[in-house]
């Protein structure tokens, strides 16, 4: 089953915000890094269960097939086992950060 997904992203990320934004650990630094914000979550949320959210969400408007959207996010940021990086993308969907078409 093909599917397509249409990212409402800039619904939810406020990257230009303070409050859209959390303090990380970026190799000796502490940087802002942008979060998905959302009316019951206005401290933001970037990772769930080890999965950049961002980038699931980035990514998954480019490919149609979910074996295809979980290899390229590995490439891109690192290896994660596929039951976390499902639960991720069924969570972006069932929370309408990302709608399939």
């Amino acid at each position: 089953m093909d599917l397509s997904f249409r990212q409402t992203l800039t619904d939810y990320i406020q990257s230009s915000s303070a409050s859209a934004r959390s303090r990380a650990v970026s190799g000796r630094e502490i940087v802002l890094e942008p979060r998905i914000v959302e009316a019951d979550r206005p401290e933001g949320v970037r990772y769930l269960r080890d999965v950049d959210l961002l980038a699931v969400l980035e990514l998954a408007p480019s490919f149609a097939q979910v074996p295809d959207l979980f290899e390229a996010y590995c490439r891109r940021a690192g290896p994660v086992a596929l039951p976390d990086f499902l639960y991720a993308l069924a969570t972006a969907v069932a929370r309408r950060w990302l709608v399939a078409e």
